[in-house]
């Protein structure tokens, strides 16, 4: 546990992933460049469970803008020298989804299944914004996740071994044309 040195004044950048129309996860990746003040001073990050290391980014005002978890599957080292050199910490909003398994049973509403994904993956969020749905139900209400259940059985194979989660969000989101995305500090599911 330390202070990290910035080696300029932009040590930060944001990527939202180009998806094509048909994806579900609209998935970003925060990249923070730190300066090493000795050979493989951050090493021990790289070897944790992921989930364990999140980064909150937050606004001069204090209004969480994004929120994500240290993904220890792209750790670098440069082994051309020995101190002050840069290295990259990766963070990623929803990457940990797929190395998440499935866990619930019975019938389920499909907000519950983005609830239980999103607190597992750990991000940090103010709200899941569900108002630029479009879509309507045969009694004139707004299709939102909670009026939509599923069998959990349907995520599970003949041998009983669960499908990852970032599948399940596919499954539920992709045949309703929905989308998640994290902007702002919230959740937003769209079509």
């Amino acid at each position: 546990v330390g202070e990290l040195d910035f080696p300029d004044s932009n040590p930060l950048e944001i990527h939202w992933q180009a998806t094509s129309k048909e994806e579900a996860i609209c998935g970003s990746v925060a990249t923070l460049t730190g300066v090493s003040p000795g050979d493989r001073t951050y090493v021990d990050l790289y070897s944790i469970a992921p989930g364990n290391i999140r980064l909150d980014i937050y606004r001069s005002e204090g209004t969480l803008y994004w929120s994500g978890c240290l993904d220890p599957e792209f750790y670098e080292e440069p082994y051309a020298f020995a101190a002050d050199y840069d290295v990259r910490f990766t963070f990623s909003d929803f990457g940990i989804l797929d190395r998440l398994s499935y866990t619930e049973e019975g019938m389920i509403s499909f907000y519950d299944i983005v609830i239980d994904a999103l607190s597992r993956s750990k991000i940090n969020y103010t709200a899941l914004d569900q108002s630029l749905i479009s879509t309507y139900l045969d009694s004139g209400t707004r299709a939102t996740l909670e009026r939509i259940k599923v069998r959990s059985e349907n995520f599970y194979d003949e041998e009983g071994v669960a499908m990852s989660l970032v599948d399940v969000l596919r499954g539920i989101l992709q045949p309703l044309a929905l989308k998640i995305v994290q902007k702002v500090g919230k959740i937003f599911i769209y079509d």
